[in-house]
């Protein structure tokens, strides 16, 4: 041009001949069509940038479909949701992402159907992947369309959805079983707005307080409440939506309820509050713990019963200790004197008579002083530390071994044996025990006792195990009652306070005590601590 500027033409030019087919002249045309190419230009941009974006989106499921439902583009989105490569979708029909059952539907024809009547169909629902995965699919179907208004095809874009429904399902689950523990439970459970008005009052909430859910909706919690809690209350709300300082919510406390008719109670209270978007709300679990405090105060009346039981068992044992053990130590005495002085004087059945007498005096001192101990260990303060069970027994085992040095005993005591008891009752059992099984062993040249510990139920349980005189099984249960002895005196000296003695400690340590024997085949006593 003129200007200087390059313009697309259309060039037409004839040649015109004379009569004689001579060429005379050329007749031809221009047309500017600068604009034209102008205008395929953008369009083969438009198209090369949508081809770009649709290539790049990874997020979305983007393709065509022809008139007939058939597959006609595929973009990178749609292999990553699908799992079918171009090569292996474009010309199949759309309907083999559906489940068999909406094919056997007509759910297909009916979507492009829906499209055609509305210009566009939109569903969520389940669509099948190549492996035969479900996933759960937002689709929309465009109809698209000539500048005619003919079909052309359809434009259909699927977004995969399947975390959201899971969540979504998750989240129903997890509603249904509050639901369903809400609706069943004891306790109240009472759920309140940001302002402290009750939203949700289950059937628990209905016995404890008295009020139907419908009479106390929207209400506020302070109507659950005795008035002089009520400001109090409403201050504490206050200064945690403003400041966040709780001072109940996220703990257990008790407090007082007031029931429909006015009667108050004790209750026990567990708040939370929870957020939604940008919504604080509070849900509490409400226990009436009227029982428990009329147990705990029959428990106190009780404790207090028992202390005054014991300070007068106390003053028993003190009288028991001075006033019952001097004359039996009279007798013991005065009896010994009549056999060293007068034994001139005293025919053999005389001398019978008070040797018996003496060993019934002393044997009634030994049981009163077993009484004693029995006594002790059962009210002594506990005093809880690291011990060395092991140590312990090997030093008893010595005392033994020193105070019968003509027997043979052989003593296998396990090391290691650390535990968390109070060493002077601990003394107790372990004395008890291996005096026991020093006793009943008596009557073996290889006698053997041994001190260890096995596992018993996930815990370590510890034994005193001998090869004595045993027991029988059937009489098991006597053992550890006090003044029950399944051996004669004659044969094995003894009170039968022991093993009630040894019992008692045990269970203050919180554990269990057990035997096994057999006749002749030894005993092996367990505990637990």
């Amino acid at each position: 041009y003129k200007d200087g500027t390059y313009h697309w033409v259309n060039d037409e030019s004839r040649l015109l001949r004379d009569a004689a087919g001579t060429p005379t002249e050329v007749v031809g045309s221009w047309v500017d069509i600068t604009r034209h190419r102008q205008a395929e230009a953008s369009l083969r941009a438009s198209e090369e940038r949508l081809r770009l974006l649709l290539g790049s989106v990874r997020d979305y499921a983007i393709y065509m479909l022809d008139p007939t439902g058939h597959v006609v583009s595929w973009n990178p989105g749609a292999e990553q949701i699908k799992g079918y490569r171009a090569e292996e979708i474009i010309g199949q029909h759309f309907s083999r992402f559906y489940t068999p059952g909406d094919v056997a539907a007509g759910k297909p024809q009916a979507a492009l159907a829906a499209a055609v009547a509305e210009g566009r169909y939109e569903e969520e629902n389940w669509r099948i992947r190549k492996d035969g995965s479900r996933i759960w699919a937002d689709v929309v179907i465009t109809a698209v369309r000539d500048d005619r208004g003919t079909l052309v095809g359809f434009a259909k874009v699927t977004r995969d959805l399947t975390e959201r429904q899971r969540a979504e399902e998750a989240l129903r689950a997890s509603e249904e079983r509050f639901r369903a523990l809400a609706v069943t439970a004891n306790d109240a459970i009472i759920s309140a707005d940001r302002h402290g008005n009750i939203t949700y009052f289950n059937p628990g909430a209905e016995r404890i307080f008295g009020y139907a859910a419908t009479e106390v909706s929207g209400q506020p919690l302070t109507v659950l409440m005795p008035e002089r809690f009520r400001d109090a209350h409403s201050a504490g709300i206050a200064r945690y939506l403003a400041t966040g300082e709780a001072r109940v919510v996220g703990k257990t406390v008790e407090l007082a309820g007031r029931k429909k008719n006015g009667a108050e109670f004790p209750l026990e209270l567990s708040l939370a509050s929870w957020r939604r978007g940008s919504e604080v709300a509070f849900t509490a679990i409400i226990r009436d713990i009227s029982q428990r405090k009329q147990t705990e105060a029959t428990l106190r009346r009780h404790t207090t019963q028992v202390e005054a039981a014991n300070a007068e068992l106390d003053a028993f044992a003190y009288s028991v200790s001075h006033d019952l053990r001097a004359p039996l130590r009279g007798i013991d005495g005065f009896s010994q004197a009549l056999l060293e002085d007068y034994a001139d004087r005293l025919d053999d059945t005389g001398k019978d008579y008070l040797a018996r007498v003496r060993t019934a005096s002393q044997r009634m001192a030994m049981l009163i002083d077993d009484l004693l101990n029995l006594s002790r260990v059962t009210r002594s303060a506990m005093h809880v530390g690291p011990l060395d069970l092991s140590a312990l027994a090997t030093g008893i085992a010595d005392d033994l071994q020193k105070r019968d040095p003509s027997r043979r005993v052989e003593f296998a005591i396990a090391p290691g044996l650390h535990v968390q008891a109070d060493p002077g009752l601990m003394r107790v059992v372990l004395q008890n025990l291996l005096d026991n099984a020093w006793k009943f062993t008596g009557k073996r040249t290889d006698a053997r006792i041994e001190v260890g510990s096995v596992h018993q139920d996930g815990r370590p349980a510890y034994f005193v195990r001998d090869n004595g005189a045993g027991f029988d099984m059937t009489y098991v249960g006597k053992l550890f009652g006090a003044f029950q002895r399944l051996h004669g005196a004659q044969e094995f000296d003894g009170t039968g306070i022991g093993l009630a003695t040894v019992q008692r400690v045990i269970h203050r340590h919180g554990g269990r005590v057990w035997a096994e024997g057999a006749v002749g085949g030894g005993a092996a006593f367990y505990f637990t601590l």
